[in-house]
């Protein structure tokens, strides 16, 4: 989740939660904590339902993942010194962590360390500046997905990637 949606579904969270506990409806009746639907006014009940499911939809959206061009953008940006060395040294936790994004199965993480250490020339000159752009991410996927689907173990977990992405 990128930052700025964890901002906003907090800000979201505490401001859903304390418009409830000051609702109008909370205070009417007097007669216990029933939050007071049912209790109250046909109209502020349906108020308090609309904005509920109002506030649903919201989180929802909030939550849901990006697409995965962006999120690979946003990891290469945020760790691409990290990729880099990785890369170039067979392994390390960066590519376990895109190896996540890959589906490869924890078994067959080493195999695509290495894999990916063969390619070390064209994925080093993807991280090689400081910005990683939308286009340098789609070449970097375009890249790991070419070669684990060169690859007899590794084209097994890939083409289970691709058909858990086109199913999204």
């Amino acid at each position: 989740m990128t930052p700025l949606r964890r901002y906003a579904l907090t800000t979201l969270l505490v401001l859903a939660t304390a418009g409830l506990s000051s609702s109008p409806a909370l205070a009417q009746d007097g007669g216990g904590v029933n939050f007071g639907f049912g209790t109250s006014s046909t109209t502020t009940w349906l108020g308090a339902t609309a904005s509920t499911v109002g506030v649903v939809f919201i989180i929802i959206w909030l939550v849901s993942p990006d697409d995965g061009e962006a999120a690979m953008q946003e990891y290469l940006q945020q760790n691409g010194a990290a990729v880099a060395q990785d890369v170039a040294m067979g392994g390390g936790a960066s590519l376990d962590e895109i190896s996540v994004y890959f589906g490869v199965h924890t078994e067959h993480r080493a195999r695509f360390a290495q894999v990916l250490r063969a390619e070390n020339t064209d994925l080093q000159a993807l991280l090689a500046g400081e910005d990683v752009t939308r286009e340098q991410a789609r070449a970097f996927i375009a890249i790991v997905s070419e070669v684990m689907l060169a690859d007899d173990v590794l084209s097994q977990d890939v083409n289970h990637w691709k058909a858990q992405v086109a199913a999204r």
